[in-house]
């Protein structure tokens, strides 16, 4: 992978990526748990365990259809970021453990469930900001006036809104916000490009993203020649690519899961475009098909996590997790070593208490992480400072 926003610096990375079927490259952790919502006020009766355990919920779905190879890389790297911490332990103290879902129990059934299991001292996720948003009051426990609020620390919820709605939902991420200075400033200062056309997946994400990324390109004297919505399945792609290639756009910026846009990139090249390709970070999956990778070399992305960093941190994570998977750590894995190590360092300092723990990562000194520095505005979830890279796909 090479940087080509700042630092212009290489370095080889082959990961699978998050959301694809490539599952023997990592080792996927799964809990054998039985329970039903309904005994949700028993000391780990959801999801089975040892009592005397502090753990942390990992609120990223396993889906019936099959994606545990897909959220591998964040149960990875959030085991590892306890294991460590445990390793650190006085003696006598209870353990840290990482508390995975039931597979098939969604999002929303997931926050409930591990609000309402005592032994759960934080919670991991939710991957997507529409999920976050959507579990936020349950975290912040309006239905009880808040007595057993329960803290989550998002990995990759970029929307800017993730945040308002509860002071009980922190993030280690960047916002689309930061996202979008990111592909303003690459679009205008290192391409020099002035007419740019925007396609965004018709979701949450894509229309905040959307939203974030006009305001900067204008502001950096960049003409947004359309925005147009994509959805999966897509008909009609060709009517897409023939405006955008008409019309002379010299850049394509892409938000959204990048499966469903393929035809109109394809189309659009096959119509005589030769518009740069500037994606969001889940572009990234791209490298581990071989096939795409090669057919679009030369697209970037944003990334959060850059393995090539200098700081001590970020090299110990890379180092770390490359020993015990045997593989280079992706931006989820980062990213997901980075929120519970957030929640285990809380738990460590002041014990099982939830309120003492949400508020000692609200005022916490800055830590270093695998994904740099983390410390949170005062009276905000959102991180201060997250670095936003842009990469380069190669075969």
């Amino acid at each position: 992978m090479i940087f080509v926003s700042c630092r212009w610096r290489g370095v080889t990375f082959q990961t699978a990526n998050r959301r694809s079927g490539m599952a023997a490259r990592y080792v996927v952790i799964v809990l054998a748990v039985g329970c039903s919502i309904g005994c949700a006020n028993a000391p780990s009766a959801i999801f089975g365990g040892v009592a005397d355990s502090a753990y942390v919920g990992f609120a990223i779905p396993i889906a019936d259809t099959g994606n545990g190879s897909a959220i591998a890389p964040y149960a990875n790297g959030a085991r590892l970021g306890l294991d460590q911490l445990n390793a650190t332990r006085p003696r006598g103290a209870r353990p840290l453990a990482l508390r995975l879902p039931r597979r098939g129990l969604s999002d929303l059934p997931l926050a409930v469930a591990f609000r309402d299991d005592p032994t759960v001292v934080g919670v991991i996720g939710h991957l997507g900001s529409g999920p976050t948003m959507a579990a936020a009051p349950v975290y912040a426990d309006l239905e009880h006036d808040g007595r057993h609020a329960l803290v989550a620390v998002a990995p990759t919820s970029t929307n800017p809104r993730v945040t308002q709605t509860t002071h009980w939902v922190f993030r280690v991420c960047p916002t689309d916000d930061d996202g979008a200075r990111a592909v303003a400033r690459y679009v205008a200062v290192s391409l020099h490009l002035t007419r740019v056309a925007i396609l965004y997946q018709d979701n949450l994400f894509g229309r905040g993203y959307w939203t974030s990324v006009t305001r900067e390109l204008v502001a950096h004297g960049v003409t947004v020649l359309e925005h147009d919505p994509y959805v999966s399945n897509i008909s009609g792609y060709d009517a897409y690519a023939t405006r955008l290639t008409r019309r002379g756009a010299e850049a394509i910026i892409m938000a959204g899961e990048y499966t469903d846009v393929l035809p109109i990139i394809r189309e659009a090249r096959r119509q005589g475009s030769r518009a740069a390709l500037i994606g969001g970070d889940a572009f990234s999956g791209m490298r581990s098909v071989p096939a795409l990778a090669k057919e679009f070399a030369g697209l970037r992305y944003t990334t959060f996590y850059d393995s090539t960093d200098v700081s001590s941190a970020t090299r110990a994570f890379a180092e770390a997790y490359r020993r015990r998977f045997g593989v280079p750590a992706e931006p989820g894995a980062a990213l997901a070593y980075d929120a519970a190590t957030v929640i285990g360092r809380a738990e460590v300092a002041v014990g099982p208490n939830r309120a003492r723990i949400r508020d000692w990562i609200a005022h916490a000194p800055p830590l270093a992480g695998a994904t740099g520095t983390i410390r949170f505005a005062p009276n905000s979830g959102d991180p201060i400072d997250k670095q936003v890279e842009m990469a380069e796909l190669h075969p």
